[in-house]
């Protein structure tokens, strides 16, 4: 049923172009001979018609432009149709020239270049309008009140990420009202139509100025420090304040609004960042088959988490403590694209058989073993299941 659906939309959408295509075709004739097409001329373009439509049926279609949604067209579709429209456009002019080689009226040259500007501007064009539609207008008549005014601190990629997430997504009921920053290049500049008010020693004045209701910390590369400077300046506004966590808890690098999260200590902590051979790891990792013990606890989750960053063949995530277990597996399963790609195993690295059905079955390449209990004044008391997992087991 769904493959049909897509098959309808599919050929609803060739059928569009059909019909522009020969709108945008006629409007190069009457462009070219100023709204006054010679009779010699209108035998050419009734001539040449099916030969133009059938050529841009095709290659629009190998350049899969039908596939690409109207409601969310993005670059990679308007790239796609300008590719397309220079292909046909030479592949017309080749067929035009051959056609009307000898003939004592040539084919007019400069229809086709017109041709192929109105067809990027109008296919291209359409799309844009519908986006500019969904995104701009539709959120004046769905969203209920003005929405929830929020002061963005960061007017860089992470902040430009989070107010195009709360124009699009109306139901967050967001309204961003404005920005602080320390660049000095950014202040009274406009961000998707907000304004950069000033720097963030100057919040507490801006938020009451603007009347915000709630400050979005959209800052992840900031160190420890900068941080705890700007949650002193959110708690002097008295107001409520989110964050987006550091780079390194992004897994897939990509800022969104469900991100948002309270400060948490880990956030003011921040350590300096360390500059790591990320080709290096990436080669390591990527493509490779990767077993993680202890999985469900603190190390171990969290290098579940930055080993998914670098796209390895298959994930082997073990741990014995089911709850924690399933815990990380919810987290990461979102990032999964590929079936099998992440598996979750309960057992006991202290299991042999258990570590042999894994490894004959997965073949892991590469091992991080964080089965381990740290906790040593808890372990002083429990000194035999100390040895059997942290010595025995390892």
């Amino acid at each position: 049923m769904k493959r049909s659906y897509y098959r309808i939309q599919e050929l609803t959408s060739a059928a569009i172009h059909l019909a522009l295509f020969f709108i945008i075709f006629f409007m190069a004739f009457l462009f070219r001979f100023e709204f006054s097409i010679p009779a010699d001329y209108w035998k050419i373009f009734l001539q040449t018609l099916p030969v133009l439509l059938m050529v841009k049926l095709g290659v629009f279609y190998f350049f899969a432009v039908y596939k690409s949604s109207w409601r969310y067209p993005g670059i990679y579709d308007l790239v796609n149709i300008i590719k397309a429209s220079f292909v046909s456009t030479l592949m017309l002019g080749l067929l035009f020239y051959l056609f009307f080689i000898n003939d004592p009226v040539p084919f007019p040259r400069s229809v086709i270049i017109l041709d192929l500007l109105l067809t990027i501007m109008i296919a291209g064009g359409a799309r844009l309008f519908m986006r500019i539609v969904r995104e701009e207008f539709t959120g004046i008549f769905s969203r209920s009140g003005p929405g929830r005014r929020v002061v963005i601190v960061g007017a860089g990629n992470a902040g430009e990420t989070l107010i195009r997430e709360i124009k699009k997504y109306t139901e967050l009921n967001y309204q961003a009202v404005g920005f602080v920053d320390d660049n000095p290049g950014k202040i009274n500049s406009h961000i998707h139509g907000v304004r950069v008010y000033g720097p963030i020693s100057k919040l507490p004045d801006i938020v009451a100025q603007l009347g915000a209701e709630e400050i979005l910390i959209a800052t992840p590369s900031a160190s420890g420090e900068q941080i705890r400077r700007i949650v002193n300046y959110c708690d002097e506004t008295g107001k409520p304040f989110r964050t987006i966590p550091g780079l390194d808890r992004l897994i897939d690098g990509r800022v969104t609004v469900n991100k948002l999260r309270e400060v948490q200590i880990e956030d003011l902590l921040r350590r300096e960042p360390v500059r790591l051979d990320m080709k290096s790891i990436e080669r390591f990792l990527t493509g490779r088959s990767v077993l993680v013990t202890g999985a469900g606890g603190s190390i171990g989750s969290e290098i579940c988490r930055q080993v998914m960053r670098f796209g390895p063949r298959v994930l082997i995530m073990l741990d014995q403590a089911e709850s924690a277990l399933f815990e990380i597996e919810r987290e990461l399963i979102r990032y999964v694209e590929v079936p099998g790609r992440l598996v979750a195993k309960i057992g006991d690295v202290y299991d042999r058989g258990c570590l042999e059905l894994i490894f004959s079955q997965y073949h892991p390449e590469v091992v991080f073993h964080c089965a381990a209990y740290k906790h040593v004044p808890l372990m002083e008391f429990n000194v035999r299941e100390a040895l059997r997992n942290n010595v025995l087991g390892t």
